[in-house]
């Protein structure tokens, strides 16, 4: 009996810290999550690498739904390896942007979306010079003047690579990158310059945002909620009820998220929310999103915030089911089963079968599917997600 004392006190002391060691893992993810503002998820890197190599300019680069049109003037641009002089410029890489001749160019790149900032590495063509080159970057909005910014590499050399930006918060949508001006003391090169690493943000004032309160029944005490990630998918307002656009946040301890869409064009939407073990949940009535304008909703305030009023109210809250762990659309003997397994297991961490938020997979969670079993996917408009 001693020795059975000691192996159960190893296990449980392995378990424990192996538990400690993955809610750290799941803490960290979930506050870079939070902490990652849905503007600056809106980042865009163009680095080159998948543009087609030795192609001369204009083309178009498309990373993350955001499309570039990069074209030139003079004799231009085309697409190089980064060592095509026999070097790399500090800070290059991959593919680069390279140009054709000796001569003067302008580098033009506009954009499908609107954009509040914009970047990109450059390396001037000099030779052990003391001072350098003076770049320059201006910015237009449909071809409208919106702002100019200027940059000399801090550390000037032998092809000096520093970095040109600008910021423009009421929005542009194409720029021209120019040689402005030789060092002042080292005239003897040539106005060429290389590019690469190409960084843009898209601007919120003309995207969909979305203030959202929403409260997971298993994860909520009354008090507080347990911080879990949800994917919020805008849908049409009229049948067959298309997908337009998706975000993903960390709701809060109030069940509280901002959420930016940058797809969907203003209109009409329903708010359908999505979590790793509840019910899809769609709001009662479609809403009206507005470029730049924000919607506040909240599922918590009432069961008639959602469609079919598929809510429970619990601790002065109504929130949405939870216990749909294979996410078929209802909560079932499927879904028990699962749980039942992981408990047999001991399963714990951040996994679907932990109906609580406690990370651990046990009879408490399976108490709460049992509670729900029959809870489904409310209404004829939320059953259209199951045929795509």
């Amino acid at each position: 009996m001693k020795t059975l004392y000691l192996k159960r006190s190893a296990v449980s002391v392995t378990l424990k810290s192996n538990l400690i060691i993955m809610s750290c893992i799941i803490l960290l993810t979930l506050s870079f999550i939070m902490q990652v503002s849905p503007a600056s998820a809106q980042a865009v890197l163009f680095d080159f690498d998948n543009a087609p190599l030795y192609t001369s300019l204009p083309i178009n680069l498309t990373v993350n739904n955001s499309t570039a049109h990069l074209s030139a003037t003079g004799q231009g641009y085309s697409i190089q390896n980064a060592n095509v002089m026999g070097f790399t410029p500090q800070g290059f890489a991959g593919r680069i942007i390279y140009p054709n001749s000796i001569n003067l160019s302008d580098l033009l790149i506009s954009f499908d979306q609107t954009l509040s900032e914009f970047s990109i590495m450059y390396a001037c063509q000099e030779l052990g010079c003391d001072d350098a080159a003076t770049m320059r970057v201006t910015a237009y909005m449909n071809g409208s003047f919106v702002g100019t910014s200027t940059k000399t590499a801090r550390n000037p050399g032998t092809w000096p690579s520093d970095t040109l930006r600008c910021n423009f918060p009421q929005g542009f949508n194409s720029v021209v990158v120019h040689y402005a001006s030789r060092p002042p003391t080292c005239q003897d090169y040539g106005v060429i310059y290389m590019a690469d690493n190409m960084r843009v943000t898209l601007s919120t004032a003309n995207l969909l945002s979305l203030n959202l309160t929403s409260i997971i029944q298993g994860f909520w005490d009354g008090t507080s909620m347990v911080i879990d990630s949800v994917k919020i998918y805008l849908r049409n307002a009229a049948s067959p009820y298309n997908k337009v656009d998706s975000s993903m946040t960390a709701l809060n301890n109030s069940g509280n998220g901002v959420l930016l869409f940058s797809n969907a064009a203003a209109g009409n939407y329903y708010i359908v929310v999505t979590q790793r073990n509840s019910i899809e949940t769609w709001s009662a009535q479609p809403k009206i999103f507005t470029a730049g304008g924000s919607v506040n909703y909240s599922f918590s305030t009432a069961a008639s915030q959602a469609f079919g009023s598929n809510l429970i109210l619990k601790s002065g809250k109504y929130c949405i089911y939870n216990g749909d762990v294979n996410q078929d659309g209802i909560i079932d003997a499927g879904d028990l089963s699962e749980i039942d397994n992981d408990i047999l297991n001991s399963v714990f961490g951040y996994v679907k079968t932990d109906i609580n938020g406690d990370e651990i997979v046990d009879a408490s969670d399976l108490s709460a599917v049992d509670n729900n079993l029959g809870i489904v996917l409310s209404g004829h408009k939320s059953f259209q997600h199951l045929l795509f």
